[in-house]
Order: C-alpha cells, then structure tokens, then sequence
C-alpha cells in the first residue's frame, strides 16, 4: 500500500532543501544582509524538522530527545522568521537606494547630452553667423557697387534678383542661427524666448497664441530653461503640423519653487498611446517625457473639450 503522508514528507523536504539551498547562494548578492541569512537559516532549520518528522514516522514513533530537537527546532525557525522579517526593510532601503542611484545616474547623462547638445546648437550657429553671414555680406556688397546703370534691362533684373535672394539668404541664416541657439533664451528668459518665437510662428500662418506669465523677471537654471524652451518649441511645432488648430493658449506661473506651465490649443487631440511610438520625425513625446525627467519635471496629457491641455511641471 502507498504510504501517501512518507511521499509527501520526502518531497517537502526536497522542496524545503531546495529553497534553503537557493536563499544561501544567494546571501552574497544580498552583500550578506542579515535578514536574509536568518531566513535562510530558518529554511534549513525547516527542513531539519520535516527530516525528524520522516525519520519518526519511519520508526513509528518520536523519541523524547528527538522531540525535544523538533519542539526547539520549532522554536527557533519561528524567531528567526521574525527577527528576519523585522529586519527585511534594510533589503528595501537597498533597493530604493539602487533605484535613486540608478535614476541619478540616468539624470546626469541626460543633463551632460543636454548641454553637448546645446553647446553644439550654439558652435554651428555661430559659425553660420560668423562664417556663412559676412560671406554673403561681401557678395551682396560687390554686387552693389555693380554699375546698374551701364547693364541691360536683363542684366538689371539679373543683379536686383540676385540681390533679393542675398538679402532672404542672410535672414534665414539670422533665423537658422536663432533657432538653434536663441539669443533671447540666453539673456532675457524663458518668458522672453516663447513670446519671441511664438511672434515669429504666427506671422503668416492662422494661429493666434495667448500666452500668460508671472515669470517675465525670473531665471532658472540653465538645462530647465533649455529643457521647457525645446518642449514648449516642439508641442507648437506638432501642433501646426499635425493639428487643425487656430489657437495657442500658455500659460507659465513660478509657485512654491516650482515652474508650472499649461499648454492647450483647440486641435482635435491624439491618442496618447499612439503618438509615444510616433515621433513625426520631431523630438517625440518619448523624449519629451525623458528630458523633463532629467530636469526633476513631469507632464501630463488631458483631453480638454475638443483640445488638448498639457501639464509641466518642474522642480525649481
């Protein structure tokens, strides 16, 4: 006849050697913690007593000093569960501290890509305008002394065109120039730096921006100036893209040293879901999110009415 309690005993301590044997090779990545060596060592004391209870059930009965091992066994895995148990929070606070330390780093990367990247904005720019701007000036200044007079009416449409694109080419370096290092941004703020770009987006196109701010005196530091400015940039730029949107509605206020700032407009909105794995070959919302992350900010997504209302928020 199967003896159903003997199998059951012999596979719970194979079961309970098991997980003793695992918790105690694993005490050196835990760098020896205390809790988890006395759980460990209550697993085995475990199945010690599975190892009596097999060995009485094979002899039919218990001795008294068997018994008393069982009893004391019983005793002592209990109090090490729970002085394990107590002292278990040390595994937390480690791993909380991994975690902080991990995203510490993970901030440091981002500030260091931010500022390379904003240090190579700001050496391309000054070569376009340092390099590629006097050059067109030397061009637009030997085409004038030109004697107009003397050519033909041809010739004469020739130079005035040539003249015209000089001049378009030398503002679009000045706004290529901008664009990648803003002037404003760098010296007046970030309050400046959207109003100033916001009045160059709506010349010639129908979007009207309403922009609100208590922030028009007051700085931050560099990468959050930097970070909100590109944000804020970009979710316009997305805006006139891919929306049907006429209005632009921000607003920017600097409470308990933090910076808020709104951004809603009247497009239709987008799935959020979506749009994560969709950049639209801009910077992409991923990033978005990532690069305030690296500025202590957070946003957040709302469909409001038939638009989209859009939340930062950044640690000052």
């Amino acid at each position: 006849m199967v003896d159903f309690k003997l199998i059951a005993i012999a596979l719970s301590i194979a079961l309970q050697l098991f997980g003793a044997i695992v918790a105690i090779t694993l005490i050196r990545q835990t760098k020896y913690n205390s809790s988890w060596i006395l759980i460990s060592i209550a697993l085995m004391f475990m199945a010690f007593r599975r190892i009596i209870e097999l060995i009485s059930h094979l002899e039919g009965a218990m001795p008294d000093e068997l018994e008393h091992l069982y009893n004391w066994l019983g005793f002592l895995t209990s109090l090490l569960i729970a002085f394990g148990v107590f002292f278990i929070t040390k595994i937390f606070k480690l791993l909380k501290l991994l975690d902080l330390s991990r995203s510490r780093a993970e901030q440091r990367i981002l500030n260091a890509i931010i500022r390379t990247e904003e240090a190579e904005r700001q050496r391309f720019a000054k070569d376009l305008h340092d390099g590629l701007g006097p050059l067109l000036s030397s061009i637009k200044m030997l085409l004038s002394a030109l004697k107009i007079k003397s050519l033909s009416d041809p010739d004469k449409e020739v130079v005035e065109n040539a003249h015209l694109l000089i001049n378009e080419a030398i503002g679009s370096i000045k706004d290529v120039s901008n664009n990648l290092s803003p002037h404003v941004l760098n010296n007046f703020g970030i309050d400046q730096a959207i109003r100033s770009f916001a009045e160059k987006i709506s010349l010639g196109k129908e979007i009207s921006f309403d922009i609100r701010s208590d922030i028009a005196d007051s700085r931050f530091g560099f990468n959050t100036e930097t970070v909100v400015y590109r944000v804020l940039c970009e979710l316009i730029h997305n805006t006139i893209k891919h929306t049907k949107a006429t209005k632009i509605a921000i607003t920017m206020t600097h409470p308990e040293h933090k910076l808020k700032v709104t951004y809603t407009d009247n497009g239709p909105g987008f799935v959020l879901e979506e749009a994560l794995h969709n950049d639209h070959g801009g910077m992409g919302l991923s990033n978005i999110i990532s690069r305030l992350k690296s500025v202590d900010g957070n946003i957040e997504f709302t469909q409001a009415g038939s638009g989209l209302l859009i939340s930062i928020v950044v640690n000052d």
